[in-house]
């Protein structure tokens, strides 16, 4: 953060920055999971069926799950809220010569 301010980066764009890193991680991590889930059905749908008598539909995407996608961002926005803010009222100085 502090090398992106020192690179002539503004306090509004670090503070950007970061909701979008937040966003975007959570989009990817929401996607991979739900292809992992819905993978993870086909692949245990016939031993469902046999043991529970219950036919699980292979790969059938509902509406509700598109409905997640706009929560997410939401969620994301929301817990990303915090780091930005911080990001944003970091003093370039300080964060340049703080010890790790």
């Amino acid at each position: 953060i502090a090398i992106m301010r020192a690179l002539g980066a503004n306090r509004v764009t670090v503070m950007l920055v970061v909701l979008l890193e937040s966003i975007l991680l959570s989009l990817g991590g929401g996607a991979l999971g739900m292809l992992l889930g819905h993978g993870l059905v086909t692949v245990l749908a016939p031993w469902i069926a046999q043991w529970t008598g219950i036919s699980v539909g292979l790969f059938q995407f509902r509406l509700v799950e598109l409905l997640l996608i706009p929560g997410l961002i939401v969620l994301a926005s929301a817990v990303g809220y915090l780091p930005a803010v911080i990001a944003y009222r970091t003093d370039v100085a300080e964060a340049l010569t703080a010890n790790p």
